[in-house]
């Protein structure tokens, strides 16, 4: 009986909208999906950074379960668009799938604390990570991977409409996302806080489902007229194979430029949402222009040629961003009001230089799914087949392009390598149509890339952001990238690593000076300075007399007795952990690193760190400070 009764509540719940404005209204609740979506997701970042981390490993494995969620979701809801529903019953239940979403983000804080307890409660290893980010991401995830397939199916009113509202839906969405990265990394994270913040978010998506749950849409999801498909040769299996690797490329290139804005500007906050805020972004204004008149296969080559050709000017304009960015900086004289002017100026910097391409990026999965071959009883359910496999890529992407990739090559090389696999798509594509001229300009760019020379990563390792004051090279020439220091330093290293990317830079030998020759005898040089994304966090002989002192004061005021423990989170140089591995009452000395590049760097200069990693009672954890204590503790 109760049963019933709550089934009959639930049914007779009505809001209802003017028929005539209702799709408009549509288009409006799946912008605001995406705001809610967008906002959720850099708030939960942000939670799951105190479970897991927040070295890249970490961030990059919350990131891969969030995308693996919505993976999931455009798969098992695009299948049941392929009943026989009716437009109003399955846009409801929509509506209730949003709704049971907007409850999850508002209650995701109290959540939270019990997935603190596991996490504090269990070893720290990445099985645990994993489970962890699965309970915490993969139900919400599931969910919103409910939005395009379902609305793609829904919304357009005919046959003919399919293309151009997935169009709009895709475009509308994506557009909402950016509206949420915006807000949420630049003002409701700093005015709010995190748990306001995902109230905020679940709000407006209530706003959203309420409005798909009021829908009056008449007819059933299976059209009576036969859909027009597009003449194309490129089979079906290639248009997936293209979204997703298109996917992994995309993610590639969105993580390459935080890395390139890392060492261009310094590491920041800020640097994640300006990236992620300008790709969503211009993803959504490429899908909202695109003319559903001029879809062709050619048409679709022409874009990803195009697209090719403007991450080719990136990779040519990229190495200067730092000493351009630097301009900026030293012109507003680093006063503190000039702050907000500061970040307006460098979105406007990025925006300029990423928006042509990423624009195009954004007309390449609509138009795959335009193309693909499909009935009028199965087209919501190639949309969710399409971006399953597509958001499947962006996971491996995330996993294999942006992270383990970093093991074998650097940065430019990494750059080099996603503009060939996306010519390569250009090129197959334009093979299977049989157009000669894209072929032979597919090859073209292929051949032009592989000619460019390697960047000039002076500007990432001297990290010109630290310069606050107007130095002789600048104003001067655009295109050049000067030396910052008098001295004649020599590069011994630089590596751009899964985590950051690792420099030593040495200063010559002074024969006047032995400041340096009784501490580090054996050392070649008067200084060597240890150089991480950009900045010097230690030098040989001018922080020397710090980082001993920071040890050497812990162990003076430590209990009188024989057998101490010392732990020291951030490896540095080396040098504090290597002071207090020798002395003879320190039993064992733990290390705490969150980049093991910068533990390689020690390794290459053992003679600073007094033979630390050789030390047996020294222990270095490739892991950063709070999960490492965590889980020592």
């Amino acid at each position: 009986m109760k049963n019933s009764l709550l089934f009959s509540f639930f049914k007779n719940i009505d809001f209802s909208f003017p028929k005539m404005s209702y799709i408009h209204l549509a288009y409006f609740a799946t912008m605001a999906t995406g705001f809610a979506s967008l906002c959720a997701q850099v708030a939960w970042q942000k939670y799951l950074t105190i479970l897991v981390g927040s070295d890249t490993r970490s961030i990059n494995l919350v990131i891969a379960v969030f995308l693996l969620g919505l993976a999931v979701g455009y798969y098992v809801f695009g299948k049941i668009t392929e009943k026989a529903w009716s437009r109003f019953i399955l846009l409801k239940i929509y509506g209730w799938i949003e709704l049971i979403t907007a409850i999850y983000i508002a209650v995701f804080y109290i959540y939270f604390n019990f997935l603190k307890n596991i996490s504090f409660n269990t070893p720290s290893n990445l099985f645990i990570d994993i489970l962890i980010a699965l309970m915490a991401l993969f139900l919400p995830t599931f969910l919103m991977g409910a939005s395009i397939p379902i609305l793609t199916a829904v919304l357009p009113k005919s046959s003919k409409e399919i293309n151009s509202c997935h169009f709009k839906i895709y475009g509308w969405n994506i557009f909402g996302a950016f509206l949420g990265v915006l807000f949420s990394g630049f003002y409701f994270l700093p005015k709010f806080g995190l748990a306001l913040t995902l109230v905020i978010a679940s709000a407006i998506n209530i706003i959203a489902a309420l409005i798909f749950i009021g829908n009056k849409l008449e007819g059933g999801l299976r059209r009576q007229t036969e859909y027009v498909l597009i003449p194309s040769r490129i089979p079906n299996w290639f248009y997936i194979f293209f979204s997703f690797l298109a996917g992994a490329i995309i993610i590639s290139f969105e993580v390459l430029f935080i890395r390139v804005l890392h060492l261009s500007i310094g590491a920041g906050v800020f640097n994640f949402p300006i990236i992620l805020s300008i790709f969503v972004g211009g993803l959504a204004w490429g899908s909202l222009s695109i003319n559903s008149k001029k879809v062709s296969p050619s048409f679709f080559i022409k874009q990803t040629l195009i697209t090719a050709f403007l991450l080719g000017l990136l990779y040519i304009f990229s190495p200067y961003w730092s000493i351009w960015i630097s301009h900026i900086r030293v012109s507003l004289f680093s006063i503190p009001s000039n702050y907000f002017v500061f970040k307006f100026l460098i979105y406007l910097f990025v925006s300029i230089f990423l928006l042509p391409a990423v624009f195009f990026m954004g007309r390449l999965l609509p138009l795959s799914y335009a193309l693909l071959k499909k009935t009028k009883e199965n087209y919501g359910a190639v949309c969710g087949y399409l971006y399953f496999f597509n958001t499947l890529g962006t996971v491996l992407g995330t996993i294999i392009l942006a992270y383990l990739a970093f093991y074998i090559f650097d940065l430019d090389e990494l750059f080099k390598i996603n503009i060939l696999l996306l010519i390569s798509l250009a090129f197959i594509s334009a093979l299977y149509e049989k157009r000669i001229f894209s072929t032979a300009l597919a090859c073209f760019l292929a051949v032009a890339l592989l000619f460019l020379p390697n960047w000039n990563r002076t500007g990432h390792y001297l990290g010109y952001f630290r310069t606050i004051n107007l130095q002789d090279y600048h104003f001067k020439k655009i295109f050049s990238i000067p030396k910052k220091h008098k001295e004649k330093e020599k590069l011994l290293f630089f590596e751009d690593g899964p985590n950051a990317s690792i420099s030593l830079v040495a200063f010559p030998k002074d024969t006047d000076s032995s400041n340096n020759k009784k501490l580090f005898p054996s050392a070649k040089h008067q200084s060597v300075s240890f150089i991480v994304n950009g900045k010097a966090i230690g030098n040989s002989l001018g922080d020397f007399s710090t980082v001993f002192l920071l040890s050497s004061l812990a162990y003076l005021y430590a209990p009188k007795r024989d057998r101490l423990s010392s732990a020291v989170i951030g490896l540095g140089m080396g040098t504090s952990a290597g002071i207090l591995a020798q002395l003879e009452e320190m039993e064992d000395t733990t290390v705490l690193e969150i980049a093991p590049e910068v533990v390689d760097n020690v390794r290459r200069s053992p003679e600073f760190s007094f033979g630390l990693l050789d030390n047996p009672k020294a222990k270095v954890i490739a892991q950063d400070g709070l999960s490492g204590i965590t889980g020592c503790s």
